[in-house]
């Protein structure tokens, strides 16, 4: 009898309190480089209660009580781990290597329940138990969702229930070409353990997490400790109130044919800072270049960015303008400079500014899905939102109207021809 495997994945848990990082009351924490190890590259930081707390926060754990799709997601994933995503992660930290998903890991602190999530990685028949250190690491696959119009689980020439083939591909750490694990398109490798009863690792490499293990344990060297004159130029000083962090100490090595390489070569490192201070919001993008000359390049394409805005900004679509209102204001408040080899762009501006351009966007339908249609009903045109009422913007079906053109006309179904 053929063991089925579940189509959510086994690292359904973890996946979603990343990509869920918008959520959780509780205590704030400022990043930690102690517990990043002094090699990584690159390292992502979200302070998932800070983020709550602020103006975005409460916007989108709003938006998440108001959508009932959203809302059942968040009891599904609770039912099946225990763990309540608007409450219950607080911390997230991310760091990396080379590029690939194979390349990072991540260490996020929360209140989880450890037996439920257990249950759930033991549906998955890939998973591997080994014992390193007193630790149980915890070595599954998970295979891609199939894409739209693909053969789903168990549909004629996939898959199907077998479970996962080729895996071997990679080597013994899963590590492989296109197609196999770790590859673009492939299935994906984790490997996880449970640091204490509030922190999870999870790493896309055996040798990732077992670094990861090692600066928690103060067996290796960290950020914070020795971080090397390249960090220290980019993590020396992380902003208070920052509730989302993003510091590239080293720009990947590309191929010198694969897009954005050129533009990469010209870069030394960068970081990204997002957060709020009272009722004012703060971005702060800011770019360590190679040589004066690229960043003055980069200063005059902001500057020319944000010009081209401010000059769009009235332009305006039938019946609505082709911008969100907030852009204006926020584009008076968008500051960029340039010293030497560094060029900067800021952004101080009121936090409502942001809730408003992100009810903008909820309105155009470009944050969140628009709920399912009522049954008997269609559904909102593809990707412009609801359907326009009579009077109303016509839809992509009415372009011809909208530019002054005879609509062509439909095609009727014929019967079969002699």
């Amino acid at each position: 009898m053929n063991r089925i495997t579940p189509r959510w994945p086994a690292s359904l848990a973890v996946a979603a309190g990343l990509a869920l990082t918008a959520l959780a009351p509780a205590r704030a924490a400022e990043l930690d480089l102690k517990q990043v190890p002094a090699s990584a590259r690159w390292v992502a930081h979200v302070d998932v209660d800070s983020l709550n707390q602020s103006a975005a926060g409460k916007f989108i754990l709003q938006q998440i009580q108001q959508r009932p799709e959203l809302k059942a997601r968040v009891t599904v994933l609770k039912n099946l781990t225990g763990t309540d995503l608007t409450q219950d992660i607080h911390d997230i930290i991310a760091f990396g290597y080379e590029p690939g998903p194979d390349q990072n890991a991540a260490i996020i602190d929360g209140r989880f329940e450890k037996d439920k999530l257990l249950a759930l990685l033991r549906m998955n028949s890939s998973l591997k138990e080994s014992q390193a250190d007193g630790r149980t690491i915890y070595d599954w696959i998970d295979a891609p969702a199939p894409a739209p119009g693909s053969h789903g689980p168990g549909a004629p020439g996939s898959h199907g229930n077998r479970g996962p083939r080729n895996f071997d591909r990679g080597g013994p750490e899963g590590m492989g070409g296109p197609g196999g694990p770790g590859g673009p398109g492939g299935p994906r490798r984790h490997f996880a353990t449970f640091y204490n009863d509030h922190q999870i690792i999870i790493a896309g490499r055996r040798e990732i997490l077992d670094q990861a293990l090692a600066t928690l344990d103060g067996r290796a060297d960290n950020l914070a400790d020795a971080p090397g004159e390249q960090a220290a130029k980019v993590v020396s000083k992380i902003t208070p109130n920052a509730y989302f962090g993003l510091y590239v100490i080293r720009f990947p090595d590309l191929p010198p044919d694969a897009p954005g390489a050129a533009l990469l070569q010209k870069l030394d490192a960068g970081r990204l800072e997002i957060g709020q201070n009272g009722d004012e919001q703060f971005a702060t993008l800011t770019l360590y270049t190679v040589d004066k000359r690229t960043a003055a390049n980069l200063e005059r394409m902001a500057r020319g960015g944000l010009a081209f805005l401010d000059l769009i900004r009235d332009v305006r679509r039938p019946r609505r303008p082709l911008l969100p209102p907030a852009i204006a204001t926020m584009l008076s408040d968008a500051q960029i400079t340039a010293t030497d080899t560094t060029v900067q762009a800021s952004l101080n501006t009121p936090a409502q500014n942001v809730v408003d351009l992100m009810q903008w966007c909820v309105d155009q339908h470009h944050c969140f899905p628009p709920p399912p249609p009522a049954p008997g009903r269609r559904g909102p045109g593809r990707g412009h939102g609801d359907r326009p009422a009579p009077g109303q913007d016509s839809g992509p079906g009415n372009a011809g109207v909208e530019s002054g053109r005879s609509p062509q006309p439909q095609s009727q179904p014929q019967g079969p021809q002699p």
